[in-house]
């Protein structure tokens, strides 16, 4: 279990490499100077949290490009995966992601299909099958809590969350867990919410950036992009389909979200100066 003072000082490293960082966006559009009260950040927090429920309340459907980066601090190896979301309420979703780069070789898929979450092993070609939880989307892990939305109370019911800062585009909230199934996932977590509906109306409080360090100290940071949303998507697309030589396994006990141990980080957050693409 992490003690307050490690929390604190994970939650400083955090500040501190935030603030060391630049990117190209930054000469064009600064950070928000204003320092905020506690109270005040309390009751930004609660804003904030709210109008993310009030907004993935209304959204059916979303898709969207995703980039992964995996970041192994020991042996400082990388490995980028590119490719795309999508999701329709309440429980069909497709991820496919593939490693770029020219010696690219891993690639992962997922899909839910309303009953079953199936896991495609490009390796063995062997399709891994779990029962979806009743009532809980595809899962309750980290990334798809945060990417399917919360409820404000269930948020921070479940985690300490931190308002960080906002500039004119982005709202970043620190994340810890208290649920000893988070915990056993992640140390400490960031989310990065577009908050300017003029400018991205299509992305307006949805995640852009999701980032974690795990226990085992990896950093894995979540782009996400080209936001597409309440855009039908043909029931079909979540069919499963077996390809040829490949074989259907047996249902398998779900083990408290099957992406817990299949996403892990990258990278140092950059709260100001985040380029929407």
């Amino acid at each position: 279990m992490l003690g307050m003072t490690r929390i604190a000082a994970l939650l400083l490293i955090f500040a501190s490499m935030a603030s060391a960082q630049t990117s190209p966006a930054q000469d064009e559009k600064k950070t928000a100077k204003i320092e905020l009260t506690p109270e005040q950040k309390s009751a930004r927090l609660d804003q904030i949290l709210q109008a993310w429920e009030a907004r993935m309340t209304k959204t059916e459907s979303f898709s969207m490009k995703v980039i992964r980066k995996e970041t192994e601090p020991v042996r400082k190896t990388e490995v980028v995966l590119e490719g795309t979301a999508n999701i329709q309420k309440p429980s069909l979703a497709l991820f496919d992601l593939q490693e770029s780069g020219p010696k690219a070789s891993k690639r992962e898929r997922f899909l839910a299909d309303g009953k079953n979450l199936f896991q495609y092993d490009f390796k063995t070609q062997q399709i891994k099958t779990f029962a979806l939880p009743k009532g809980n989307g595809i899962g309750d892990n980290l990334f798809f809590s945060l990417l399917s939305g919360m409820k404000a109370e269930d948020a921070k019911e479940r985690f300490v969350m931190k308002y960080l800062l906002e500039d004119t585009d982005y709202a970043y909230i620190d994340i810890v867990p208290k649920k000893n199934s988070d915990k056993q996932e992640f140390k400490v977590a960031r989310l990065t919410l577009v908050i300017n509906s003029k400018k991205y109306p299509n992305s307006f409080m949805l995640p852009r950036q999701i980032y974690y360090i795990a226990n085992n100290g990896e950093t894995i940071q979540y782009d996400l992009l080209e936001h597409k949303i309440n855009k039908e998507i043909p029931a079909n697309y979540f069919k499963l389909i077996v390809p040829n030589g490949w074989k259907l396994l047996p249902e398998e006990k779900q083990n408290d979200g099957i992406f817990r141990g299949a996403s892990r980080p990258s990278g140092s957050v950059q709260p100001g100066g985040l380029k929407q693409q």
